[in-house]
């Protein structure tokens, strides 16, 4: 077997053109595997503020509509601040449950 120039210019011209583009080809598809990935991905933050929003909206409908000075207020109230063991800003956290 002979080694032939023409056959080694044109296996290295092969090699520089078909690299770079096999290698942006497989970047493309992983790139477009992990977009895929992360968007089927649930966001962390929606899910707990939604888990939040769920576990207050009764108390905080409950004290929109509720007396002033009422039992049913009272009631709502501890129990908006016992969800977030503290005092909170009622009327802004069911501004927030609510909207």
């Amino acid at each position: 077997m002979t080694l032939n120039i023409e056959n080694l210019v044109r296996s290295a011209a092969i090699v520089a053109v078909g690299l770079p583009v096999t290698l942006a080809l497989a970047s493309s598809v992983g790139t477009a595997n992990k977009i895929q990935s992360d968007a089927a991905a649930p966001n962390a933050r929606k899910t707990l503020t939604e888990g939040v929003k769920t576990d207050l909206t009764k108390p905080c409908l409950n004290w929109v509509f509720a007396d002033v000075d009422s039992k049913l207020e009272k009631s709502a109230e501890s129990d908006i601040e016992e969800y977030w063991d503290g005092d909170v800003d009622i009327a802004e956290t069911c501004k927030w449950v609510l909207s």
